[in-house]
């Protein structure tokens, strides 16, 4: 193999669990006293704050030319405005104050949402940045938290006439841009009709007027849309409205009014009271289309909502920070120079001193100070490792695309090899597929490749068929034949429907689902389906066909792809995961479909992996993401040829 490359190295920063009312020493050193904080206002004589000088000062000892330094030093002048404002406005957050449920809202909210709210309110409030990042674990009621804040706002306004002129004045600054109190919601199309439902479902009648952009034909009159109170959205919707935006690739956001005949779609033709992306990290990737043309629809107050603000790398956070214009952490050029090197403690103390600023994250495990108790009373879950061993003609298959992997091969073979052993693992017809079907979902595979590595793969380990004593040929290829995993999948689903239960079965690759789905018909159970085959608007029906005590839908079977994106599937509280994924937080997502609010069973969670495989690999490499998942990011976690070679060789 040659010489190895340097391993990654890690860095971390803090993500830290912050604000429940009151704030713990141990959770944050912004907590209790602002004024003994390492943030706070402490000025030096010339009026800078020490924090700042020591966060963002780093020219000493160094040879700069006069107009490098003066560059330096205006980038300083402008971090340290910001840094004060900050520190400033820390001090007049409120501790210990609940928020009570605004006047129609037919649900009662959680304690942790109550306080949730008074900082949502206060983050509305601030001069620099309204807004930010709502990063609640997954299953704490995020949606409620948003449509609360709404509804509240919205009643301020009833009640503040002040109010109502101060934010006319700030809406209407851009006089060619139609002024609104209206939200503007964007979500994953798997969840649109999901969120009008919710909203419907938590908010009395006549309260709040909706409406969707999305379907065609679809309202475009600006002055229309603007008289709502909340419009949902789909990111695919506003990427498409964007489609003919130029200069894709500037940062740049278009307010100019003289600009306004550029804006090709009705959604940046309106300045909208608040924007919120649920499912943030959908905008992770800042050069992606759907990321440019949510940063630039334009908004008095922007939210960030998700669970998983960080999949891998810095990156996801910074595009988030940019959708929110915190500036001046939102300029692509400054973020690149001044908060990109994870080697240095002073940009992990920049990033540190950011996110316990414009973010709240807390966590299902995590005990109120107040009544010490766990946030939620949720169910307990349960996870198992259920460990297969692969036999027989399974066995052969997987040993000779083993063998075969640690040949030389190109960087694309090792790929598919990858690719097909994890495969493998579940049904050796997933192993027929092409390349590119079966990985486009997770990136894992290059869009230009022709197919013929594949073919030249199946050759080598094709026409094995299973002899059973000698008697009985069975195509291990063929659906109907029943694989090592797919047999003790078989057998667990059924005793959870002989006791009661329902059960939610997740894979990567909707073809395994085919598989599962044609297995299940023989055995009589009865199952419905959401992958992303699946129309958005049938979605809903199919998650209430299961979640309903009295339709017969016992199994869901659900691609990891669809299962990340808010569904609630509380009326199942088993769920067997078929193939592991290099993205844990993926996973992660999944699970939580059955652990949240609303479950009245207790929770067990299964992962199927085969002993001696490709899958104890990736297991080990998912190990060492999770030790960073809640609380850290790392520099460089895409796995380079390096990795795969020793995944392939250690498998």
């Amino acid at each position: 193999m040659g010489k190895k490359k340097p391993r990654t190295v890690y860095k971390t920063f803090e993500i830290p669990n912050t604000f429940f009312g009151l704030r713990n020493n141990e959770e944050s050193s912004l907590s209790g006293n602002a004024k003994n904080s390492t943030v706070s206002g402490n000025l030096n004589k010339d009026g800078r704050s020490r924090e700042s000088l020591n966060l963002f000062t780093n020219v000493e000892n160094k040879n700069y030319s006069k107009k490098t330094i003066d560059k330096s030093t205006e980038v300083l002048t402008q971090t340290d405005e910001v840094i004060r404002e900050l520190n400033r406005s820390i001090t007049s957050m409120p501790e210990g104050v609940e928020t009570q449920e605004p006047e129609g809202l037919a649900f009662n909210l959680y304690l942790h949402q109550k306080y949730g709210m008074t900082w949502m309110k206060w983050r509305e409030n601030q001069a620099s940045a309204p807004g930010g990042i709502l990063a609640d674990e997954m299953g704490l009621g995020k949606t409620l938290s948003i449509i609360s804040l709404i509804l509240s706002q919205k009643n301020d306004r009833g009640v503040n006439s002040k109010l109502t002129v101060d934010l006319k004045k700030e809406i209407s600054k851009d006089d060619n841009l139609t002024r609104s109190y209206c939200t503007l919601i964007v979500v994953p199309a798997s969840l649109i009709y999901q969120w009008r439902e919710e909203i419907e479902k938590y908010v009395n009648s006549g309260q709040l007027e909706v409406d969707l952009f999305y379907d065609i034909p679809r309202e475009e009159d600006r002055e229309k849309l603007a008289k709502n109170d909340i419009i949902i959205t789909t990111y695919g919707t506003i990427s498409r409205e964007f489609k003919q935006c130029s200069d894709h690739k500037s940062d740049a956001v278009i307010v100019d009014g003289k600009q306004a005949d550029e804006r090709t779609s009705v959604l940046a033709q309106i300045k909208w009271e608040r924007i919120i992306l649920d499912e943030a990290h959908t905008i992770k990737n800042k050069e992606n289309q759907t990321s440019i043309a949510c940063c630039r629809l334009h908004a008095l107050k922007r939210w960030a909502v998700t669970g998983t603000p960080v999949h891998n790398v810095m990156e996801d956070f910074y595009s988030l920070v940019k959708f929110l214009r915190v500036a001046p952490f939102s300029d692509d050029t400054y973020w690149t120079k001044n908060m990109s090197d994870l080697t240095s403690r002073d940009v992990i103390n920049r990033i540190n001193a950011l996110v316990k600023f414009i973010l709240l994250r807390r966590t299902k495990d995590q005990i109120c100070p107040i009544t010490q108790k766990p946030l939620v009373d949720l169910m307990p879950r349960n996870f198992e490792i259920i460990e297969i061993q692969l036999e027989g003609v399974e066995l052969a298959c997987y040993q000779n695309m083993k063998k075969r992997a640690k040949t030389n091969q190109s960087k694309r073979k090792k790929w598919v090899l990858l690719l097909r052993l994890r495969q493998a693992c579940n049904h050796m017809v997933l192993t027929k597929q092409t390349a590119e079907s079966a990985a486009a979902d997770n990136g894992e595979f290059e869009k230009d490749h022709d197919g013929s590595d594949t073919e030249d793969i199946q050759n080598s380990v094709g026409n094995i068929s299973l002899t059973d004593d000698g008697n009985i040929n069975k195509d291990v290829y063929d659906p109907n034949y029943v694989s090592a995993k797919l047999k003790v999948l078989l057998e667990k689903v059924n005793c959870v429907i002989k006791n009661g239960d329902k059960c939610v079965i997740v894979s990567q690759w909707t073809s395994m689902l085919d598989v599962v789905g044609l297995n299940l018909k023989k055995e009589k159970i009865e199952y419905t389906t959401i992958t992303g085959n699946i129309k958005v608007a049938d979605r809903p029906k199919n998650a209430n066909l299961f979640n309903n005590e009295n339709e017969n839908a016992k199994v869901m079977l659900l691609s990891l792809g669809a299962g990340g994106a808010g569904l609630n599937l509380v009326g199942g509280n088993h769920l067997f995961l078929l193939d592991l994924h290099w993205n844990p937080a993926l996973e992660r997502q999944a699970f939580d479909r059955i652990h949240r609010i609303g479950q009245k069973k207790p929770v067990f969670i299964y992962k199927l992996i085969c002993k001696d495989t490709v899958e104890e690999q990736v297991k080990k490499l998912q190990e060492k993401k999770e030790k960073m998942a809640a609380l850290v990011l790392t520099e460089n976690p895409d796995m380079d040829e390096t990795e795969v070679d020793e995944i392939l060789n250690s498998c």
